[in-house]
């Protein structure tokens, strides 16, 4: 249950989601910073609810799921290890900034929708939607962070910070993996 929650959180990346925060005064910000995470929540909390229901449709067990999961965080982990943090992107006018690059690609990316998907079929769908709910105020909190004023200092903060996340989902990938591959190993030694 904890590595669940713990698997969310980094790889929600709430440092990352700061960088690419529109320019503009801070109510924009964090305007665009709860538009987003309300966005990207409300359709996690979805998938993170019909998860078991769609992997049983799909035919595909709890160890595949956990394998894949474990796969996907890994490697994304690796990406945003080494990757550079983004920049700022041209985002869409008034409320909508919090939909593009906001919400889409940076919050709901595939580690975080597959970490979800991973919580509800490890513990319980209830622990999904808190592990949710928790990145949810990690992502407005980052708003009220620095602005254009202080960015550089904000950037010096935030680019270590999501490595240092990366290589939690680093870990928690390869704990899904372990689990997922000791799971099958156990299965036929049984």
């Amino acid at each position: 249950m904890l590595l669940a929650v713990i698997a969310l959180l980094a790889s929600a990346n709430p440092a990352r989601v700061w960088a690419v925060l529109p320019s503009g005064s801070k109510s924009e910000r964090r305007r665009a910073a709860v538009v987003g995470a309300v966005v990207a929540g409300t359709f996690t909390v979805l998938v993170s609810i019909v998860s078991a229901g769609l992997l049983n449709i799909l035919r595909i067990g709890d160890i595949a799921a956990a394998v894949s999961i474990g796969l996907i965080l890994i490697i994304w982990g690796v990406y945003e290890t080494v990757a550079r943090l983004p920049r700022a992107q041209p985002a869409l006018a008034g409320p909508l900034a919090g939909l593009v690059p906001v919400a889409f690609p940076t919050m709901l990316s595939p580690p975080f929708v597959f970490a979800a998907v991973g919580a509800s079929i490890a513990a319980t769908p209830v622990t999904a939607v808190t592990g949710i709910a928790i990145a949810v105020c990690a992502w407005i909190s980052v708003s009220w962070m620095s602005t254009e004023q202080d960015a550089d200092a904000g950037r010096k903060v935030a680019a270590p910070a999501s490595r240092i996340l990366g290589v939690a989902q680093i870990l928690c990938g390869a704990m899904y993996l372990v689990t997922g591959l000791y799971l099958v190993t156990g299965l036929y030694l049984a």
